[in-house]
């Protein structure tokens, strides 16, 4: 269902419905397609589709109640299949889909180069927290991004117009 929402500034910004299987599906399939891929192109290790499902539908819903529970419910399941301690990518993707939700119903998030712009800055916003939690919780050194976490924001923020573009096509528009 497609709801408007009056702003402050008398601008109205669109809530969009989605079918629960499809979050449902569209979740399961990014997080399995995290853990499989990198097996066969190792090159991909450094994708994270299950942050794109989160941003996607944190940014689409506009509400942060809706945001934070789709990041800590997926990134509690990447946490199920990770290596890594159970609760760092619940903990990062709830902050992280809070944000977004929070900044959807700001501004209009439907134009391609804003989901580019807001992708790029929420992979930053990912990595510094994730790093962060680490440092402070895991008690890790703290390593700063790099060059090449440009190139794989940019990636990201590439990926994820192609994939935005192709989940607005199962919205649920009355």
């Amino acid at each position: 269902m497609k709801v408007a929402v009056r702003m402050r500034s008398n601008l109205r910004v669109e809530v969009h419905r989605f079918n629960p299987l499809l979050a449902i599906f569209a979740s399961l399939f990014a997080i399995l397609i995290q853990g499989y891929l990198p097996m066969w192109f190792p090159t991909t290790a450094a994708l994270d589709l299950p942050l794109l499902v989160t941003l996607y539908f944190a940014l689409s819903r506009r509400s942060q109640i809706a945001g934070l529970l789709i990041g800590a419910v997926i990134g509690l399941a990447q946490d199920s299949l990770s290596h890594g301690p159970i609760g760092m990518f619940g903990m990062t993707k709830t902050i992280v889909g809070y944000a977004a939700s929070s900044l959807g119903v700001r501004i209009d998030t439907e134009h391609p180069g804003v989901r580019l712009l807001a992708v790029f800055g929420f992979y930053y916003m990912h990595l510094v927290v994730f790093l962060g939690l680490q440092r402070v919780l895991l008690e890790k050194a703290m390593l700063m991004p790099g060059p090449r976490s440009l190139a794989v924001a940019m990636v990201h923020a590439i990926l994820a117009v192609v994939l935005f573009q192709f989940l607005d096509r199962f919205r649920k528009d009355y």
